[in-house]
């Protein structure tokens, strides 16, 4: 299991604080993609924050067999 905790404006100093973990112990055991009819990965998120303030947001969705279903694609502008 993966946490990601964010915080926006709480502090004067890094307007967007992230933090996150990584589930070392399943990943060791794991296999990067799991494919299967009841259980295996079914969604890929990536969060990409550029130093302008450019925030993209990429999401697939994947069938039980492994094929991508469905791409999902965001992008915002950080005001302050």
């Amino acid at each position: 299991m993966c946490l990601l905790l964010t915080a926006f404006k709480f502090h004067p100093d890094y307007p967007l604080i992230i933090a996150a973990n990584w589930d070392e112990f399943h990943a060791r055991h794991s296999p990067i993609f799991i494919k299967g009819k009841d259980f295996g990965t079914r969604c890929s998120t990536v969060i990409l924050i550029n130093s302008d303030g450019t925030i993209h947001f990429l999401e697939r969705t994947f069938s039980p067999e492994g094929t991508t279903i469905k791409t999902v694609q965001y992008e915002f502008v950080y005001c302050s």
